[in-house]
């Protein structure tokens, strides 16, 4: 399982409500955050705590903003020769 940490401002673009559950990422790169970024056109960093890979990914359209960010890393990892059986 994922465990995504975001910053207030993107849990509330996204419509979510933070989990006060304690919850632990099963991948093997552990948790991942995301944050905000205002630019003219607004981008969401997502970083990796372990390996501290930053994927930005732009914010709109905010509904897909999670599949895009997936499909990001998993191009991100393949394009760092990492073995698609560890993707």
């Amino acid at each position: 399982m994922i465990t995504l940490r975001c910053t207030q401002r993107v849990l509330k673009r996204l419509g979510a409500v933070q989990s006060i559950a304690a919850v632990t990422a099963t991948t093997r790169l552990g948790d991942w955050y995301a944050a905000w970024v205002p630019l003219r056109r607004p981008l969401v960093m997502f970083m990796n705590e372990q390996s501290l890979l930053v994927v930005l990914v732009h914010a709109a359209p905010i509904r897909s903003l999670l599949d895009r960010w997936l499909e990001a890393a998993h191009e991100f990892l393949v394009a760092l020769e990492v073995p698609e059986s560890e993707v």
